[in-house]
């Protein structure tokens, strides 16, 4: 394969340039990511103690259904 002409206009400090401003976009888009990482890991934990919150109301609501279950099933034994 042949190898392309050198570019004239191509000079260190042009490249230098270009190199450091995707440099900058770089760290940039790092910060973007340590932030929406970090809202990612608050909504994570707020969803664990919203799901632990509902299932410890379910299990609540569960047991009082099973005691009044079993106070029907009392009465209904009386009654025979």
């Amino acid at each position: 394969m042949p190898r392309t002409p050198k570019d004239p206009t191509r000079t260190f400090d042009i490249v230098h340039d270009e190199w450091q401003q995707a440099r900058a976009e770089a760290d940039h888009l790092k910060e973007l990511s340590k932030d929406a990482n970090a809202k990612a890991a608050k909504l994570k934990a707020e969803a664990n103690r919203l799901k632990k919150s509902a299932l410890k109301r379910a299990e609540q609501e569960l047991q009082k259904a099973q005691e009044r279950y079993e106070q029907v099933q009392e009465l209904l034994s009386n009654e025979k």
